[in-house]
């Protein structure tokens, strides 16, 4: 082989050895760059997840004040309540960036004045303010802990800044905690700075309503105004050389709360978080500084250590050349033995007592990926052996030389790609003739997933004894809130039970409440121990009738809560001195995540103050109902002596008129009756009303014709019609029963009441007197009653007030139409007796509707009068409502009908009719020719009156 030849594998080796680390220089400079991004979203995500966190403990402490302002009345409240309240917590430095802790008080403009005159009785000078005028409730902050440095806020309005504004109602309907946008605060030193305020709303309920109910019950919201650069102070540690940015980015444009900006930006990173109805986007920037810290390889450093390592595996390509011969020989006088152990799994490997590898099995090319022309002649150090491993080799073969014994091992070795692999060696010593070791025999085995399943195993129980502690501290520090919460509301006795009954948190409004101390209770007492015995001996005795079997006191006191969940109830409580307090307890279930019930919570507040008002206007109440009684029954029962002497002066009119009178005689003694008999309905409309209030009105029922209290209504009907252009018609079910029980005089009361009314109110057009059978029922017929009019209608906010004592529409109404007022009143209240309601369809300009059903008995059946036989009825009016229910009469009687439109159509059809007509039905206030000229025609034509 030529000297060229010779050289050419190492100047190959050198050239491609330049190539990959030119390569591996490029790799190493990516590899940098994405780790260092990693790291970078790394150290943004912990941020986020801080600034998530820190949020929700500004939201706790709401959480908490809005309990107090529940539990001891937002009215009720004051500044130095909520300062106590506030005093075991360091605002400045466990909630960096809050100026404090308030109550924001919605108030509407109607009681505007009335709240501001409160307030300034606790803030002299106390005045509301506002960013811009506006109409509707004001959003007024009334309290803010600390008061220093935050006095210019008190009395400013949020409904008159659009930010705040939206914020609070967002809240309001979510029923959860609602960030401002980015603003500026009022306090002094605080107006230059990006800043938001997160609000909680507070309802009345003491719960969050249905979202239909949360505007009328909401009261107002707890609240903290937060400046941003405090609040996100700590977020990132100064070391790491970074630099936090913030933008609001809810309403699709950018707006800057805190600058990322840095000098010399190599590596920027952001990510976008939801914080109660907010969009943040945070930024992370670094420099220089931060590449640094990194401690990564540098690309130049791993092209020089390619470059090297060229030229160091080029000169063993000259080598190598020369160890080929020797390698050959070698593996031929092994062949035997590779023979052997070639087919074994594990690789097993023999080596003299120097490390170099004499025999290389199949499985020892699996498992490290080198050949054995590749392993053979070369050392387990320079081919295997990491560097960190050298001493434990180099140990191996000193052990073995010295003929002591070595023991298996785990440890691990490098694959030809250089990865490590987790490896189980079983070394055995192979001897010479003499009986000296000159050799040793190495089976390894992969152990790679045992090891990474005991690596997964020590992993989980790492993270699981992380989550552990954290858990373990985050429930310390939720333990501790709480107890800070209890123990400040000292006006409600707040009381935790086992499921067994045995006191397991007593707070210190319980303590006040009950005079017992909480060391004596926990543990040792159950809630019996202050219950009225009396009252509990009710309740068990209550209990137990109704479960059927035996309960013991403290059964009786949870049962409730047990299946519903939550009880109310008033109790008597006896404190430790013997006196007596009226409470109301709310019971409820504490129930784990599977809902079994581990133990109850009882709420109580002291109501004795309460119970005295209710009693003081329970006795002012039955004094005012005692003399509107009195005066009911007084007028009831002067109903008959009213009427008396005003029948009298009836009866004398009559009389009077049955005298010779002249004109003016009969035209004044005419006046007066209508006076008297307008004085009379009058009279009867108010001493009915009386009666109905007094309780004192009794239906009647007895057995009534329909047919004879249908024409009684028109006979009455037609004395009010007086001259109008009106007409009235009686649209009669031919199905209805003949005869019904009833109250007949109240029924006919309610009919002229609508009618007269209807009547009164229309100018022209008809009045409609309908009654339609809608069906039978167990009870009696259904009927349908109703009264129609082409009137002035009723709009529909006059609708429910014409249905209140002494009032109509409106005051032109009664001065145009007069009336008391009282018809619809008393018609009403009877169908209510009767267990039917008065209905109202009606639109203005257009007329109205009154309607009402009855299930009325049916009478047994009277002999009907005879019926005439088929007849052929003609009937005529110009009216087309008013003939079409005559034509629905007479076709139900089962008659042949016919209608006309008028006296010339009606003419027409008679001398046109193949047979003569039995009956016509004739309008007589019809256009010419008339109703009596028409009949005069008719007549001349010689018709004849049917025989029945």
């Amino acid at each position: 082989m030529s000297a060229r030849m010779r050289y050419l594998p190492a100047l190959l080796i050198a050239g491609a050895g330049a190539a990959l680390s030119l390569s591996a220089a490029h790799y190493q400079e990516r590899e940098n760059h994405q780790v260092l991004q990693q790291r970078l979203e790394r150290i943004l995500g912990k941020a986020a997840d801080g600034i998530a966190e820190r949020i929700q403990n500004y939201r706790n402490v709401l959480r908490g004040l809005r309990g107090m302002l529940l539990v001891a009345g937002a009215d009720a409240v004051t500044q130095e309540q909520v300062a106590r309240y506030l005093a075991n917590i360091d605002v400045v430095h466990e909630f960096p960036g809050a100026r404090g802790f308030g109550y924001v008080r919605r108030v509407s403009e109607a009681d505007e004045a009335a709240y501001v005159a409160r307030q300034r009785r606790v803030h002299a000078g106390f005045a509301i303010r506002q960013f811009a005028p506006t109409s509707g409730d004001r959003f007024v902050i009334q309290l803010i802990e600390p008061i220093d440095g935050n006095t210019v806020a008190l009395g400013l309005d949020l409904a008159s800044e659009p930010n705040r504004r939206r914020a609070a109602l967002a809240a309001m309907r979510s029923g959860s905690a609602q960030l401002t946008a980015p603003i500026k605060l009022v306090q002094p030193g605080a107006t230059a700075e990006p800043a938001f305020l997160l609000l909680l709303p507070v309802y009345d309920l003491g719960v969050i309503p249905a979202p239909a109910e949360r505007a009328t019950h909401l009261t107002g919201w707890t609240y903290t105004p937060l400046l941003v650069r405090s609040f996100v102070d700590g977020m990132i540690d100064p070391s790491e050389a970074v630099t936090l940015g913030l933008e609001d980015v809810t309403d699709g444009r950018a707006e800057s709360l805190l600058s990322a900006a840095a000098a010399s930006v190599m590596l920027q990173t952001d990510s976008e978080i939801t914080v109660f109805g907010r969009r943040w986007r945070l930024s992370l920037s670094a420099g220089e500084q931060f590449v640094a810290q990194q401690g990564l390889p540098k690309p130049s450093t791993t092209l020089g250590i390619g470059l090297a390592a060229s030229a160091t595996l080029a000169a063993l390509a000259l080598l190598a050349a020369a160890g080929r011969r020797r390698s050959h020989e070698v593996r031929v006088g092994q062949a035997k033995l590779a023979a052997i152990v070639d087919s074994a799994i594990d690789a097993i490997i023999s080596k003299d007592l120097s490390g170099r590898i004499t025999s290389w099995n199949r499985g020892a090319e699996t498992l490290f990926g080198h050949t054995a022309q590749e392993a053979i002649g070369r050392t387990a150090a320079e081919l295997l052996v990491p560097a960190e491993r050298m001493d434990e080799e180099n140990g191996i073969l000193s052990m073995l030389a010295a003929g002591a014994p070595v023991a298996d091992l785990e440890t691990v070795r490098r694959h030809k790609d250089g990865h490590l692999i987790d490896v189980w060696l079983s070394i055995s010593p192979v001897r010479g003739a003499g009986g000296k070791v000159d050799a040793l025999a190495v089976t390894v085995r992969d152990i790679t997933e045992r090891k990474a399943a005991e690596e997964r195993v020590r992993a989980a129980n790492a993270r699981l004894e992380d989550t552990v502690v954290s858990r373990t501290a985050e429930l310390s520090q939720l333990n501790a809130l709480l107890g800070s919460v209890l123990d400040a509301a000292t006006g409600v006795a707040i009381i935790a039970t086992s499921g067994d009954g045995v006191i397991t948190l007593f707070n210190r409004g319980a303590e006040l409440m009950l005079g017992h101390r909480a060391e004596d209770m926990i543990g040792l007492a159950t809630p019996q121990l202050f219950h009225d015995r009396e009252e509990l001996a009710a309740r068990i005795a209550e209990v137990a009738a109704a479960e059927g079997r035996a309960v013991d006191g403290f059964t009786a006191l949870v049962i409730q809560a047990q299946r519903e969940g939550a009880e109310t109830r008033e109790w008597t409580f006896v404190r430790r001195d013997g006196g007596r307090i009226a409470v109301s307890l709310i019971v409820s279930a504490i129930c784990d995540a599977e809902g079994r019930i581990g133990g109850y919570l009882g709420v109580a507040v002291d109501i004795t103050a309460r119970q005295e008002l209710v009693a003081s206007l329970n006795r002012a109440r039955e004094q005012a109902d005692k003399a509107s009684e009195a005066k009911s029954s007084f007028l009831a029962n002067m109903s008959h002596e009213i009427r008396t002497p005003l029948n009298a002066v009836l009866g004398m009119l009559e009389l009077l008129h049955l005298t010779a009178l002249d004109s003016r005689q009969h035209d004044y003694a005419s006046k007066a009756e209508m006076a008297a008999r307008t004085l009379l309905q009058l009279l009867n409309d108010v001493l009915d009303f009386s009666k109905i209030e007094a309780g004192k009105l009794i239906l009647d029922p007895h057995p009534f014709e329909l047919d004879g209290l249908m024409r009684d209504l028109a006979t009455v009907l037609s004395g009010n019609q007086g001259d109008k252009l009106v007409e009235t018609l009686f649209d009669i079910d031919p199905r209805l029963p003949a005869w019904l029980v009833g109250d007949r005089m109240r029924l006919q009361q309610i009919l002229i009441n609508l009618a007269g009314n209807a009547l009164k109110f229309t100018e022209r057009g008809s009045v409609t007197v309908s009654v339609e059978l809608l069906g039978r029922e167990e009870a009696g017929a259904r009927i349908r009653f109703g009264v129609r009019d082409t009137g002035i209608g009723i709009t529909p906010e006059q609708r429910e007030q014409i249905f209140q004592g002494f009032t109509q529409a409106e005051a032109s109404i009664s001065r145009r139409f007069g009336g008391t007022g009282l018809g619809l009143v008393i018609s009403r209240r009877l169908l209510a007796q009767m267990g039917a309601t008065l209905e109202l369809d009606s639109t203005p300009g257009v007329g109205s509707d009154f309607w009402f059903e009855l299930v009325l008995k049916e009478e047994e059946q009277r002999p009907p009068a005879t019926p005439c036989a088929s007849l052929r009825v003609l009937v005529v009016d110009d009216h087309p409502a008013a003939g079409e229910a005559l034509l629905r009469m007479v076709l139900g009687m089962g008659w042949e009908g016919t209608l006309a439109g008028g006296g010339a159509e009606a003419l027409a059809l008679v001398r046109g009719a193949a047979a003569p007509y039995d009956v016509v039905l004739l309008d007589w206030r019809m256009p010419a020719p008339d109703g009596l000229e028409t009949a005069h025609a008719i007549r001349l034509g010689g018709g004849q009156p049917p025989s029945c």
